[in-house]
């Protein structure tokens, strides 16, 4: 793939100026790559981040004022003792695009680029990541800085910790009032807590299983102050699934090894199996025919008292917590049991020693991360690292006023327990809760599946139907043979691309239409006469704007970078002057349509009838599916219009090609039920939006053989002055 693109090399700097006119960043160090002073994050939300990030219209800082203050003095420190400059540019476009144009047009628009979880697969699938292997120094030889480098995945070092988390992704909570009122769950008249049983060695796969019976048995018929059922563990069984996998010892992907198709992943996978299909854990939204999990329905439901286990998502606990503590409620946090074969006599120390620990993992994700864009000099890309690791081990010093991270961990994590709505206060517990809870804290990332991006197809389609048998599909065992390919060639094409060297373009051209209504055609339409130029459009974040014609019966295109770069190429080679751009050929992809589940004979509506694709020049292939209506052309029935309620009034000088008369309508409709909304309008005459006043308005909509449907009504002129 050529890099050389001199439009996107110039979109790019012109993006990069401007966010750095809103960031107040000098970008005059950018022209000599080792006389650097500003240091570039990019993100995509800058008021999480951005401690001179200010609210145009409220005038307020998006971070809080602990927060605020501490990145502020961290970046005062940065700047004395290195002399650099940490400035936030916000990604113009979604970050999978933006990155890999500013690379590959040779002026990357970051140093530092904020990785959400989820998107780190695309930008290692695009080699715009450095290798980090030459700079790991950095934070080995730091304690302060030790806890940002992730492990290695595909071989090397490419990722550094976004945040410092004490707590996992998706945590197995529980409800420990609920359990203190099930007699079975007492022994010599004391409650069995979920802790208590893990701090005596006793945390095991059946003693979870019994547990659950137990709960089972006691909470049927009784119902929460919601009103509904109380299950003994409701879950989302896509994130239960890799901790059931790791307790095992095996992983999706640990960033060397996928063992979903191991033994062990089997064994884990048809234990909980085996909880779903009993009845001990569920799943409400999945079933027979739907692999859905809800995704937060099971921790909404946790925090209404509907259930006393949980896998809960990370960010809800304090919601949780709060909410079990309104109703008087205590909430206890505990990792996933391990294996009956695997014996513990204190589960902290025999954890921490590998020959004690055996195969058992507590399950550990990569969460939002960062890396270092290709594009710098290596002084340039040390300098960014070092300023960076700096800033962030000063930003969580300065919010707990102490003199090293390890202080920070200890003094703030019994306050992080509380923020994440953990017990720690509870009689019994409360100290258990705090001990677990710092554990888990300290646990190292060991599963990179959800951050490249092979997690959902995983937990949904190899484990997920094959627990609810969705479409026939056999069990894991089975499953998990015929589907595993998918994991594993995702994960291969991510290793290419790493070891090609080559920055490599993976981005899908987009189609969309020209405008946003309906796709509508008469009956007895020969397809072959639509123009559909007319219709749709396309675009690429490498290629850029495609121009599109007929050419032989076929659409051919190009990319707005091709001309520019033929243009470029004729100047190297001294031919500026006999430059013609009519002359650069259309053979930047192919605009395909497929109509052919369309009849054109029959009036109807189409679903996904319409398939549209192009593919650019690198490969990438982009495909719109669309709904066709094919209407009746001798229709004399005028359309279906309803208007709302209560009607908008109209601001002082409204521009009214502006009004968009559609939100006045709460129902258009042609006769055979095709969505006329997009086609409302009004007649405004006697409309006068210069002066105050109710004035006649009529709003109309006509279908597309021209029945015309209108209602009028008073419109009300006035408030605020545009």
């Amino acid at each position: 793939m050529k890099s050389g693109f001199k439009k996107c090399a110039l979109a790019a700097l012109c993006v990069t100026l401007i966010a750095a006119a809103f960031t107040g960043c000098s970008l005059g160090s950018r022209a000599t790559k080792n006389a650097v002073s500003t240091i570039l994050i990019g993100h995509h939300y800058l008021p999480e981040d951005d401690p001179y990030y200010v609210d145009e219209i409220t005038g307020e800082s998006g971070m809080s004022e602990d927060n605020r203050r501490a990145a502020i003095a961290a970046l005062n420190t940065v700047k004395d003792e290195m002399g650099v400059d940490i400035k936030w540019v916000s990604y113009p476009t979604d970050i999978k695009q933006c990155l890999l144009q500013t690379v590959l047009a040779g002026d990357p628009l970051c140093h530092i680029p904020i990785m959400a979880n989820g998107s780190q697969g695309t930008l290692l699938s695009q080699n715009v990541l450095q290798q980090l292997d030459k700079y790991t120094d950095i934070f080995e030889n730091n304690p302060d800085y030790s806890w940002m480098l992730v492990d290695k995945c595909f071989g090397n070092y490419y990722l550094i910790n976004r945040d410092f988390i004490y707590m996992n992704n998706w945590p197995l909570v529980y409800n420990a009032t609920y359990i203190e009122q099930v007699p079975a769950l007492k022994e010599n008249g004391k409650t069995l807590y979920p802790a208590t049983l893990y701090e005596r060695g006793d945390w095991t796969w059946s003693t979870f299983e019994d547990y659950l019976e137990k709960l089972r048995t006691y909470f049927n018929g009784k119902k929460s102050a919601s009103g509904n059922d109380i299950y003994a563990f409701h879950t989302n069984y896509m994130y239960t699934i890799l901790f059931a996998l790791h307790s095992n010892g095996a992983c999706l992907y640990d960033g060397s090894t996928i063992s979903i198709d191991s033994e062990e992943g089997k064994v884990a996978a048809e234990y909980l199996d085996g909880l779903l299909t009993k009845g001990l854990a569920v799943c409400l939204k999945a079933g027979p025919n739907s692999v859905d999990t809800g995704y937060m329905a099971p921790t909404n439901a946790f925090a209404a008292g509907e259930s006393v286990f949980n896998n809960a998502a990370r960010w809800m606990m304090d919601n949780c917590g709060s909410a079990l503590a309104e109703r008087g409620e205590s909430m206890g946090v505990i990792p996933w049991p391990r294996p009956d074969d695997i014996h513990y006599t204190d589960p902290y120390a025999d954890y921490e020693n590998e020959a004690t620990r055996g195969r058992y993992q507590i399950y550990s994700s990569v969460a939002d991360s960062v890396g270092l864009l290709k594009g710098f000099s290596e002084e340039e890309s040390r300098l960014a690292l070092e300023a960076y690791a700096l800033y962030r081990s000063e930003f969580y010093k300065e919010l707990a006023h102490v003199d090293s991270f390890e202080e920070y961990k200890e003094k703030a994590v019994a306050g992080k327990a509380v923020e994440d709505g953990i017990d720690i206060f509870h009689p019994e517990i409360g100290d258990a809760n705090l001990r677990i809870y710092t554990q888990l804290g300290n646990i190292p990332e060991n599963e990179f599946g959800e951050s490249i991006e092979v997690f959902w197809s995983y937990a949904q389609d190899v484990f997920g139907r094959s627990v609810y048998g969705v479409g026939g599909t056999p069990k894991y065992r089975i499953n998990v043979e015929a589907k595993k390919s998918g994991t594993y060639n995702k994960i291969e094409s991510i290793s290419k691309a790493l070891n090609s060297g080559e920055v490599v373009d993976n981005v899908n051209p987009s189609i969309s239409k020209i405008e946003n209504k309906p796709v509508v055609f008469a009956e007895g339409t020969d397809p072959e006469d639509i123009d559909w130029l007319e219709l749709y459009k396309a675009s690429d974040g490498v290629d850029g704007e495609y121009e599109m014609k007929y050419e032989d019966g076929e659409i051919v295109v190009r990319g707005a970078n091709d001309i520019e770069l033929a243009e470029e190429e004729a100047k190297e080679a001294g031919k500026e002057d006999e430059f013609d751009e009519d002359s650069v050929p259309f053979e930047g992809g192919r605009f395909e349509v497929d109509y052919s589940a369309v009849d054109f004979t029959k009036v109807g509506k189409y679903e996904n009838g319409l398939v549209i694709r192009i593919k650019d020049r690198a490969g990438n292939t982009g495909e719109r599916k669309e709904t066709v209506y094919v209407y009746d052309k001798e229709n004399t029935v005028p359309p279906t219009l309803e208007l709302k309620e209560e009607l908008d009034g109209i601001d002082l000088n409204k521009d009214t090609s502006e009004i968009s008369w559609s939100n006045y309508v709460e129902k258009a409709e042609d006769v055979t039920g095709i969505d006329l909304k997009s086609y409302v309008s009004a007649d405004v005459t006697m409309l006068d939006v210069t002066v105050p006043g109710v004035y006649p308005v009529t709003i109309y909509v006509e279908d597309f053989v021209g029945n015309r449907t209108e209602i009028p009504v008073q419109i009300e002129v006035g408030g605020k002055d545009e």
